[in-house]
């Protein structure tokens, strides 16, 4: 990738922002960190080479979790492997969390409504009621990580 997301840089980007696209190309530099059809060893190189992003994950229970400060741990002459670490909770303490390399980066095809239906949903209860199309539905294709900026105050 040619960019980098540490805090700093975004603490930086904030105070200098011009304007809403301005903001949404960074953001987009920043998700482009694991993107579909990319290989593991692909989102692993990004990740460490942007370390101390953050990111919303869905864990092996399906649970989406927002996790910050995401590294990669290794490898050593102990420890081999890679592996990738982030922070879970916003307390002064916060519990570490062991990312499963064999799931984290997995593509996704979900159908999804069509775009116009999306739109005019205007409720919570509007969206919930929607259907997919049977025939040749829309599909959202991503990985089960989004990389975000780093949490900055």
């Amino acid at each position: 990738m040619d960019f980098n997301t540490t805090a700093a840089d975004w603490i930086s980007y904030y105070g200098n922002q011009e304007s809403s696209k301005d903001l949404n190309k960074q953001m987009g530099k920043n998700s482009d960190l694991c993107q579909f059809r990319s290989n593991d060893q692909d989102c692993l190189k990004n990740i460490k080479e942007n370390t101390g992003s953050a990111c919303i994950a869905v864990d092996r229970f399906h649970e989406i979790v927002l996790l910050h400060q995401v590294h990669i741990l290794g490898p050593s002459t102990v420890f081999p492997e890679e592996k990738v670490a982030a922070s879970l909770g916003s307390e002064s303490c916060a519990d570490i969390f062991k990312l499963c390399k064999d799931t984290l980066f997995q593509d996704h095809e979900i159908p999804v409504p069509k775009s116009a239906a999306l739109k005019g949903a205007d409720t919570a209860e509007a969206l919930e009621a929607l259907l997919v199309p049977d025939a040749n539905p829309p599909k959202l294709w991503c990985k089960s990580i989004l990389m975000a900026p780093p949490p900055v105050s």
